[in-house]
């Protein structure tokens, strides 16, 4: 819910600043990689444990529009990209 709140009704810049998305590694995968996936999101292949949550989900994306609410889960993963990219490279420097 707070991904579909956020990116349905607050300006792109704020929710950018307030989510701090975690990907969920598959062993031999890194982060980057999983957001990765996300930068060609579709809610159309999406779907929720529950069918009941998903039907109130879909209903928020859709007053706001699937095709705004794909483009901004994209921002957001590319926007996570760059920072993981970021912060790897600052950890590297640190090393050295």
């Amino acid at each position: 819910w707070e991904l579909c709140t956020l990116f349905s009704f607050m300006r792109e810049e704020q929710a950018l600043e307030r989510v701090q998305l975690e990907p969920l590694n598959k062993p031999g995968s890194t982060e980057v990689e999983v957001l990765q996936q996300l930068t060609n999101f579709s809610v159309s292949v999406a779907h929720c444990y529950d069918p009941n949550e998903e039907m109130r989900l879909r209903r928020v994306i859709n007053a706001v529009g699937e095709t705004q609410f794909n483009e901004r889960i994209r921002v957001l993963a590319t926007a996570c990209i760059i920072q993981r990219k970021e912060e790897n490279e600052k950890e590297e420097q640190e090393r050295l």
